[in-house]
């Protein structure tokens, strides 16, 4: 059991995950050009392979350490040794991941391209779980998964045009479950289409987009901890629909901005609004303007990121006394984060900044689970 807790006093848990990652990677790209019915169109070839091996132990400290000030002593807590903790697990695996893509861009008209390619992928995974002297094998093998691309471009004139595409997802991930087995990787497709433009002698580009992305095996965070491991759920259906817009560009010699605005609705195969904690609408919009004036050596920006509100069910206040149900929502408020900074040059070998990030001071969330965390305050 856990030692008590006095009243006023804080309970510490040191636990320590030291682990090592070796991983080689090694790609191959060829990119050229070839002539069919008269007209020249592009290809792209490629290839990559990656062994990735993974050496880690989770030390957890059961008891735990009480300190009645922790302002005092949080520089002299001392550590456990490796004997004196319980080595709740550790995990030794070796990871493999090689593909294969081909891909070609038809000009088919001279306002007109379609793009059409494909990835071949081979991933697998052969881990021992070590927990109290019992090991468990895990294996995983996915071959010769094949995930097409296909995609068209209109040039409406020599400012517009406008595009689509649909794409096959296979995407492995690095989640667990309760039962802290992996999580099969990410199956699904993605649908795209929208403007782009170019203005302002091409200084300036702007796009509208709408799309549609649905994904089986979605690993959605719990806010659970167990073993000191983070427990995900695997989502089926996870269906995201949406629309953005972006501008980013030289508005005039000395000015520059970037800004772009999104909505988006997730819902699982039973139309249960899932990834709650990501926001629907959200905003940002980023400047910098050099000053005429001090030989244009000064520069000055910044920025605001918006977004509505969110929330995660479970991980909140306990309203009804039983932890874990769905009452136990901690719900944050929309916010809006604004940073600014300024350059001046001194010379071409001299410049100073100055950054201040969170202006105001907002307080917010970032993490969303057992022990949720405040986002970074106000930093200059």
């Amino acid at each position: 059991e856990g030692q008590p807790t006095p009243t006023g006093g804080v309970l510490l848990y040191r636990d320590e995950y030291p682990n090592t990652i070796d991983r080689d990677v090694i790609t191959a790209d060829l990119t050229g050009k070839f002539e069919f019915l008269g007209r020249q169109h592009d290809l792209m070839l490629g290839v990559t392979k990656t062994d990735t091996h993974y050496d880690g132990d989770n030390y957890i400290d059961w008891d735990g350490y009480y300190t009645a000030d922790f302002v005092k002593s949080a520089g002299n807590i001392p550590q456990l040794d490796h004997s004196a903790r319980l080595l709740d697990e550790t995990l030794i695996a070796d990871i493999e991941e090689q593909a294969a893509y081909a891909a070609a861009r038809f000009h088919i008209l001279d306002s007109l391209a379609v793009i059409a390619g494909a990835r071949i992928s081979d991933w697998s995974y052969d881990g021992d779980v070590i927990r109290s002297s019992t090991t468990t094998d895990v294996i995983y093998d996915f071959d010769k998964v094949v995930s097409p691309y296909f995609g068209a471009v209109y040039d409406l004139n020599s400012t517009l045009s406008v595009y689509a595409s649909y794409t096959d997802i296979f995407t492995p991930q690095n989640a667990k479950n309760r039962n802290l087995e992996l999580i099969d990787p990410i199956d699904g497709e993605a649908y795209e289409a929208g403007i782009k433009g170019e203005f302002n002698d091409g200084k300036v580009n702007a796009s509208a987009a709408v799309f549609q992305i649905t994904q089986d095996n979605y690993a959605e965070a719990t806010g659970e901890i167990i073993s000191g491991q983070a427990i995900y759920e695997a989502l089926e259906g996870a269906t995201s629909t949406g629309i953005e817009f972006e501008v980013s560009g030289e508005i005039s010699p000395n000015w520059n901005l970037h800004g772009g605005i999104s909505h988006s609705k997730i819902e699982d195969a039973k139309n249960n609004p899932v990834l709650t904690t990501s926001a629907e609408n959200t905003l940002s919009v980023f400047t910098t303007y050099r000053l005429p004036i001090l030989s244009e050596r000064l520069v000055i920006g910044g920025g605001v990121k918006w977004q509505d509100d969110v929330y995660k069910d479970k991980v909140g206040p306990d309203n009804d006394k039983i932890a874990g149900t769905a009452d136990d929502r901690l719900a944050q408020d929309s916010y809006a984060l604004a940073d600014i900074f300024a350059r001046y040059k001194f010379s071409e070998h001299l410049s100073a900044s100055l950054n201040v990030d969170n202006i105001f001071d907002k307080t917010y969330y970032s993490a969303f689970r057992q022990g949720s965390q405040y986002g970074l305050p106000r930093s200059v």
